[in-house]
């Protein structure tokens, strides 16, 4: 079964501080991490729920599941057919907490 992966604004605004902090020292290192990001979002369509479930995500009070890119954690949910990426994190940035995961005007399409 197929799933269409969604991204929420914090996501894509997550994605490209990311990308533009690392273009800071590395531009060609960047764009390869982006390139491998976009390509990670893409890989959720057929088998999310082979992901485990984010540290922390009980506290959540959601089904908070992550697949590791590097050292950043794609955190994201499932909801039937749909999949929504809600975070891009560093692995060492403190855990979520439920304000982290609220707001957005909505989903967005991973460009790519």
């Amino acid at each position: 079964m197929t799933h269409k992966v969604l991204l929420t604004p914090k996501a894509a605004e997550d994605a490209e501080a990311i990308y533009r902090w690392i273009a800071g020292d590395a531009p060609d290192t960047a764009a390869d991490w982006y390139h491998g990001l976009l390509d990670a979002f893409a890989s959720l369509d057929a088998l999310p729920n082979h992901c485990p479930v984010a540290r922390k995500a009980r506290r959540l009070r959601r089904d908070v599941r992550q697949l590791l890119h590097g050292n950043y954690r794609i955190l994201f949910i499932i909801e039937g057919r749909v999949v929504r990426i809600l975070r891009v994190r560093h692995g060492a940035m403190r855990d979520l907490r439920r304000g982290d995961l609220e707001g957005g005007k909505g989903p967005k399409t991973p460009p790519g």
